[in-house]
């Protein structure tokens, strides 16, 4: 190994330690300075122009850049599958461990993971009712999940978990039906702020209409009953600002467009506010591809849809939660949702929403299913579930250690392609689908394409899709799909984070990338010229197994725990261009890593 790259061992960071000293390698990442041989790799060299330049300045402040929140990740149950998840009495260790895993890349004591215990099954839940349920009650809340709940939060205090509990507004028109003894059982076992962070209304109340209610439901009756169960809560034990309101979910306007008046008439009464989000849809046998996910329209397209909502809500000082989501909605589809996919497009996306606004999400799933990053496995009759470490949890990992410490985004500049020139959201094309046309067809695709200037070549979608040619790479015409992207976050200790992600699918089976990453300003905020490396790779996108995060792997852990020796590769800056500090790095094909660099 040469004298600019050493590979490091380092143990299992914990609370007491810095982040900032983590280092990792990977089997197949390597990030290189110069021309050195790393294993069986050849890495980059000074010579070969860069692929992917990111530039950062260092000391920049954008007043648009929030601290991330230490608890940004978390997750959402079903009703019914909540005890299968933490536990019969709230005892599942293994669970806690892999909450732990996010929680002790923190330094310091700060707020836990929420889990929300809630989803469709929320509306046809009821608190304890006899064994003739009124109709529309398909499972029974008792003490015995309420005390599960709190017997985990006490049982694994040193995370500080805590629950936001769904309750059904669909069934009864009246909440002492059914509703209010949910929340008189969480006043009497003393739950509030210990145990409950929040109480919802409802879930997915905008698609009410003609499902759960009447065609004729509506906004405004929303509103009425929104209002009567809060009123009937407060009586009986809730506290104030205790509600994660709205819980939307489709993209109706009489819902969205009214979310600034609601936030703004309930904002004495609202911990945050909640919209759900899944970016591609399995829903009735809909079939969406790994594309779908890694495309510009599941990270960015989801940040344009939401924008308005968030600053509608912000306007009255009311944060703004993701209450639940996840990749693909109706249970996620099979070949995207359980893939190594889900890793980087959620490195992705959770950088991107939280930059828009939203302070936390919490992933949807569990114990079973397609898309959980954490399942149990109860196939065997009489034995433990067995866990399930599935491939979005180790991108929901390098997320949380790309923001810990207190961070704060800063502006990082991509440049593509060996001219700069790629375009990868088709900014400079005309979009129509997967399809970026060149500017000077007027329209891109249809019928007479080839009339228009630059011909079939620049202007019909099939000719353009068979020269597959990726926008990642080049600019119109070119195919719109995933490509390489970058995001920086700095943290209360000065240390910096960059993470690269590939999310080009065309780059399957191709040769590393050669990626240059410059930090303009790096003797001002008083960074080592030395940093190390996290790589998150897999053998494919398809992968379900064999994904490593700083060289360790959860396949095959019982306890929550990775499994194997943290490895790290430590690297040298060199002088760049106007006095800044570079990183030059291979990035294999469809992997990550995540630049750390440290202050003096």
């Amino acid at each position: 190994i040469g004298s600019h790259v050493n590979i490091l061992h380092t143990p299992r960071i914990s609370k007491r330690q810095s982040a900032s000293a983590m280092l990792s390698g990977a089997r197949t990442a390597v990030l290189c300075l110069s021309a050195v041989l790393f294993a069986t790799a050849v890495c980059c060299t000074n010579a070969r122009k860069a692929d992917v330049q990111v530039n950062v300045d260092v000391t920049s402040d954008p007043s648009w850049a929030p601290t991330v929140y230490p608890n940004f990740v978390g997750l959402s149950i079903e009703i019914s599958g909540a005890l299968g998840m933490i536990g019969d009495s709230g005892n599942r260790s293994s669970l806690a461990q892999l909450l732990r895993n996010f929680y002790d890349l923190t330094v310091g004591d700060h707020d836990g993971p929420r889990l929300r215990i809630g989803g469709n099954s929320a509306d046809e839940s009821c608190y304890d009712e006899p064994s003739s349920s009124p109709a529309g009650c398909h499972y029974n809340i008792t003490d015995k999940d309420l005390l599960a709940y709190k017997h985990f939060v006490a049982n694994y205090a040193d995370i500080k978990p805590r629950f936001v509990l769904d309750t059904n507004l669909a069934t009864f028109d009246d909440p002492a039906t059914v509703a209010q003894g949910h929340i008189q059982a969480v006043t009497r076992l003393d739950m509030w702020d210990s145990v409950v962070a929040a109480v919802e209304i409802g879930n997915e109340v905008d698609l009410f209409a003609g499902r759960l209610k009447p065609a004729s439901w509506s906004y405004n009756d929303y509103i009425t009953s929104f209002s009567a169960f809060l009123k009937n809560f407060r009586a009986h034990g809730m506290p104030a600002k205790w509600v994660q309101g709205a819980t939307y979910c489709c993209k109706k306007p009489s819902f969205d467009d009214a979310l600034g008046d609601y936030t703004r008439q309930y904002r004495d009464e609202l911990a945050t506010v909640s919209y759900h989000r899944y970016p591609i849809s399995h829903c009735n046998g809909h079939t969406v591809t790994q594309a779908d996910l890694l495309a510009p329209s599941s990270t960015t397209g989801q940040v344009r849809f939401l924008e308005p909502l968030i600053q509608a809500v912000n306007a009255s000082g009311v944060p703004f939660w993701i209450g639940e989501g996840n990749s693909a909605s109706c249970g996620g589809m099979p070949g995207v949702s359980d893939t190594f996919t889900t890793a980087l497009w959620s490195l992705d996306f959770l950088p991107t929403i939280s930059k828009a606004g939203v302070v936390g999400m919490n992933f949807h799933g569990g114990p079973r299913g397609t898309y959980p990053p954490i399942a149990y496995n109860d196939s065997v009759p009489g034995a433990e579930p067995r866990l399930e470490v599935r491939p979005l949890y180790y991108g929901l990992l390098a997320f949380s250690e790309l923001v810990a410490n207190g961070s704060k985004w800063l502006d990082t500049h991509v440049s593509l392609g060996a001219n700069g020139t790629a375009d990868p959201s088709c900014a400079h094309g005309i979009e129509s689908g997967q399809t970026c046309c060149a500017a000077s067809c007027g329209t891109c695709g249809g019928t007479g394409c080839n009339d228009r200037p630059g011909g079939s070549s620049d202007c019909c979608a099939g000719t353009i899709a068979q020269a597959n040619r990726s926008c990642g790479l080049y600019p119109a015409p070119c195919t719109i799909g995933g490509s390489t992207v970058a995001h920086t976050a700095k943290a209360n200790d000065g240390t910096v984070r960059v993470a690269v992600i590939d999310k080009d699918l065309s780059h399957a089976g191709a040769g590393p990338s050669v990626v240059s990453v410059c930090l303009a300003n790096a003797d001002s905020a008083r960074l080592q010229n030395r940093g190390t490396v996290l790589a998150l790779t897999s053998p494919s996108t398809s992968s379900k197994t064999g994904i490593r995060y700083a060289g360790q792997t959860f396949d095959g852990s019982l306890d929550g725990k990775p499994i194997g020796a943290r490895r790290g590769i430590a690297v040298n800056g060199r002088p760049g261009p106007n006095k800044t500090l570079c990183f030059d790095l291979s990035l294999p094909a469809l992997t990550a890593v995540t630049l750390v660099v440290p202050t003096l």
